[in-house]
């Protein structure tokens, strides 16, 4: 190569150099331009409750489970103006958890008695509706708002569901042993008793039921990677708060008066301390952790990233199909899925935690 041939040769790499040092100027630019919108939004939140609070002294200081909700529903709630419609926002959240739709599959119900609890604006109500014939649904939530939403969703696909408003930590509106599957997603870790609502879905539940339930998954790159690094340090929109205080706030709503996540053993031994056997079936990712799974290796250089933090990541691989998992196997997403039902009876020693490998009184309800 002669000198002049050299002399390109180093001005196109300069040149290359420069576009990437760019792109990621871009790219810190970009998260950092979101994490502002974010500390907006909450500010604006905040002044707009501070404003509310100021013009009606009897506001409460929080919100309520009840009334957060009311004001919250499912992330895409709409009313929908055709059945199609309905049909693709179902779809479209499948697409965004792959593995939930396998994972939280309730099977055959035809001639058996389903609820939904916590059914929000009706997802699983039409999921459900449509695979099975003959099966009795009732859905229940705190939410009027949703409730709302749901019911005019079910008249757009001409289904028979009764619907009805609960009160948190009262008592589930059904007789003992009337209920033959329980759907239960996201809902859990937002009530302020948890065990005392499992024990509820085991009396409705019949000896022979089971339940499907979803909660947060602490052992995820939402809790360590989101929260333990990208909102914590990487972007610094909450590095004065806890991982579980920034998680609280990262998922369903700024203000949500209780947010937890749990690791899958956790939620065993609450199953189980409310009478009931429970199998962690897996966990399912959103896409939004496999898009930011590449910075687990961003986060590890900070030597400020918290040591559990530090563990989880070291040990992240992703899949072919982009899905993040632990060396040991189990996928590192958000949604924790498990299979519930009431113990036979047995003497002897009880069984350990299984973490797997991974006519009903209608009184009162709506038609």
């Amino acid at each position: 190569m002669n000198r002049n041939s050299l002399k390109r040769a180093i001005q196109n790499l300069y040149r290359q150099s420069q576009q990437i040092y760019a792109e990621r100027v871009l790219d810190q630019i970009g998260n950092r331009l979101d994490a502002i919108e974010g500390w907006i939004s909450y500010e604006k939140a905040r002044k707009l409750s501070s404003t509310h609070e100021a013009v009606n002294s009897n506001a409460p200081e929080t919100l309520t489970s009840k009334d957060f909700w009311e004001l919250n529903t499912v992330v895409g709630s709409r009313v929908f103006e055709e059945s199609e419609d309905s049909l693709d926002a179902l779809q479209h959240r499948f697409l965004n958890y792959p593995g939930y739709r396998e994972l939280m599959d309730m099977g055959d119900l035809s001639g058996k008695t389903f609820v939904d609890y916590g059914c929000g604006p009706g997802h699983d109500l039409i999921h459900e509706s449509l695979k099975s014939e003959n099966v009795k649904i009732i859905g229940m939530d705190i939410s009027k708002s949703a409730l709302s939403i749901a019911r005019e969703r079910v008249k757009l696909h001409g289904l028979d569901v009764s619907l009805v408003e609960v009160e948190e930590d009262q008592r589930i509106p059904l007789e003992s042993g009337t209920v033959d599957a329980i759907l239960c997603t996201g809902v859990l870790m937002c009530s302020e008793n948890p065990t005392k609502l499992l024990e509820e879905f085991r009396r409705i539940l019949k000896d022979t039921g089971f339940i499907k339930l979803m909660v947060y998954n602490k052992s995820s790159l939402w809790y360590h990677l989101y929260c333990g690094y990208v909102l914590g340090i990487g972007e610094s929109v909450y590095s004065d708060l806890s991982t579980e205080e920034i998680f609280a706030r990262s998922t369903d709503g700024l203000d949500i008066p209780v947010n937890r996540c749990w690791t899958p053993e956790e939620v065993v031994e609450m199953a189980e301390t409310a009478g009931l056997e429970c199998e962690f079936l897996g966990a399912a990712p959103s896409v939004f952790e496999m898009e930011i799974a590449i910075r687990r290796f961003e986060a590890l250089r900070y030597t400020s990233l918290n040591s559990t933090h530090r563990e989880f990541l070291s040990n992240i691989l992703v899949r072919e199909d982009g899905v993040p998992y632990s060396r040991d196997g189990a996928v590192a997403g958000i949604d924790a899925c498990f299979k519930l039902n009431i113990p036979e009876k047995r003497t002897g020693q009880m069984r350990g935690p299984n973490l797997g490998s991974g006519s009903a009184s209608l009184s009162g309800l709506e038609n």
